[in-house]
């Protein structure tokens, strides 16, 4: 999971408890050390670094430097956060199904030229909701409240 993801979750959308909804589709939730870094907003950092402990997010090291560099030369325009979150995807990959969620463009173009699935905060929702984890109102209410927030959001999309 990306930086902006988490930040979606926890401090625009308010709703830590999808982290928990989320788990409960049996999913592990991991996110690398460059994206730890990034958690520069006290409420938010406080509230992953429990979940951490808590077990419901697993923390990676963060990717070398050798190969955040030679990463960055291949996609100059991501951050480490995104470059970190890809990378991770190549050392888990082995372990199972693996998707990233992304919800910058140029981290998901990153990802759609390497063949790594991935999916955003919308599609999370939609996960949720196609499981029946919310209701169809409630996720309404979760896309607007991201339209508010400045997340992008396609104009025809709808629950």
């Amino acid at each position: 999971m990306d930086t902006s993801a988490l930040i979606g979750i926890i401090s625009e959308l308010g709703r830590p408890d999808l982290i928990d909804s989320i788990l409960k589709l049996g999913h592990t939730l991991a996110i690398a050390g460059h994206v730890r870094g990034e958690l520069r907003r006290k409420d938010v950092r406080e509230e992953v670094e429990g979940m951490v402990r808590q077990g419901k997010i697993r923390v990676f090291a963060a990717s070398t430097a050798a190969d955040m560099e030679k990463w960055g030369e291949d996609f100059p325009n991501l951050g480490p956060g995104e470059s970190d979150t890809l990378l991770l995807y190549g050392r888990v990959r082995s372990q199972g199904k693996s998707y990233c969620i992304l919800d910058d463009r140029l981290a998901r173009s990153a990802a759609k030229s390497l063949g790594i699935p991935f999916t955003g905060l919308l599609g999370l929702i939609v996960l949720l909701r196609d499981r029946g984890i919310i209701g169809r109102s409630e996720a309404s209410e979760i896309v607007k409240d991201l339209r508010r927030a400045g997340f992008w959001v396609p104009a025809d999309f709808s629950i």
